[in-house]
């Protein structure tokens, strides 16, 4: 489990989350942020699969 957990939101309605919907810090310039403390809850079994999923979101965003 990571050892802090950044509030994510892919629809990017809260603006007091961290992260916006294509993985920028909000408020920092060229800084994104790919890994599993952006995930908005902590799944309940093992993060394997789950972050491959992300890796592979933020790669179609990014590229």
């Amino acid at each position: 489990m990571p050892a802090a957990q950044m509030l994510s939101d892919p629809m990017m309605v809260n603006p007091q989350t961290v992260l916006d919907g294509d993985f920028h810090v909000r408020g920092v310039q060229n800084l994104r942020v790919v890994d599993a403390s952006s995930w908005p809850e902590i799944p309940g079994y093992f993060p394997t699969s789950p972050t491959y999923v992300i890796a592979e979101k933020a790669a179609q965003v990014m590229f």
